[in-house]
């Protein structure tokens, strides 16, 4: 999880940030609507107004790299099926 107050990352189970004391059961105001939602909450749980744009930056990093894993990975069964039929057929 992150710090509400300076974004350091810790433990689940961590009752303080160990960068700059405060509390993990912190919450975080939204400044669009000004519910208070709880720490390391993504998305505000009244307005749905964006929170942590940093999390959602790690998602999409994510989900680029596994895309680019998968598209490889598909390019190279293709040319491998068509190094075979070029062998079977060849022949």
């Amino acid at each position: 999880m992150e710090c509400p107050e300076c974004g350091a990352e810790y433990k689940e189970g961590d009752r303080y940030c160990k960068k700059c004391g405060a509390s993990s059961s912190a919450t975080i105001n939204c400044k669009k609507c000004g519910v208070a939602n709880p720490a390391g909450i993504v998305w505000c749980q009244s307005c749905g107004r964006l929170i942590n744009k940093k999390e959602i930056e790690e998602r999409n990093k994510d989900l680029t790299r596994n895309f680019f894993k998968v598209l490889l990975s598909i390019i190279f069964g293709m040319l491998t099926l068509i190094f075979c039929f070029s062998l079977f057929f060849e022949g």
